[in-house]
């Protein structure tokens, strides 16, 4: 006789002496009652883990949140594209215009044209001496067009006495020679004016310019 000792919530009361039979049949309900107690302990914590499971899935929930979008403005654009037309233009037309003077400027014709004037006695007395552009970057105002064969150029000079002239200079092809028409220096003071007269020219219309 074994002396076997439970609890009394399993077996009713304390110190019970079991029959080896009675032993084996105890412990064969007692493992045939364990799923059976799992059983019930998954059916009383269900609706407690359902309860949760949601909760969490809640929590994590994506919400979508509708917005309008933002109205495009209907403010036309014409305008600007207008102004930046314009001033495109204008650049283009200084870029154009600078770049004609600079081609001017470094012709024979008016470089002769200046050294005539420079050393010109009439001119000298008019104006003085170490006679030059009036401007540091001089603007020359004309056309030099060798191939229709005129040139009409003006430009502004100063001397030592500090008197500021308009140098105007214009001739024509006439066959294989050039003829001057005009070659006169106005002083803006009094507007007197020097006229140098007919010059000998070069074979493109310029002031012949001696070597020295």
């Amino acid at each position: 006789m074994r002396n076997f000792s439970f609890g009394r919530a399993e077996l009713g009361h304390a110190n019970t002496i079991f029959h080896p039979l009675q032993e084996r049949e105890f412990r064969h309900n007692s493992i045939m009652s364990l799923p059976r107690l799992c059983s019930r302990i998954r059916f009383a914590a269900g609706p407690a883990f359902a309860y949760h499971a949601k909760r969490m899935a809640s929590s994590h929930t994506t919400k979508v949140v509708e917005r309008e979008l933002p109205q495009m403005s209907s403010k036309s654009r014409v305008p600007y594209y207008i102004g930046g037309a314009i001033v495109g233009t204008a650049v283009w037309v200084v870029g154009l215009s600078s770049a004609l003077n600079y081609q001017r400027l470094s012709s024979s014709v008016v470089s002769g044209t200046l050294f005539t004037v420079r050393y010109d006695p009439l001119v000298v007395a008019l104006l003085g001496d170490n006679i030059d552009y009036a401007d540091k970057w001089p603007w020359i105002t004309g056309s030099v067009n060798h191939l229709q064969g005129k040139v009409n150029i003006s430009f502004d000079v100063v001397g030592s006495k500090g008197e500021r002239a308009r140098v105007k200079f214009s001739s024509v092809r006439q066959g294989p020679a050039w003829r001057t028409i005009e070659f006169t220096v106005t002083r803006e003071s009094d507007g007197q004016v020097v006229d140098i007269g007919q010059q000998e020219l070069t074979e493109v219309g310029a002031p012949l310019v001696p070597l020295l």
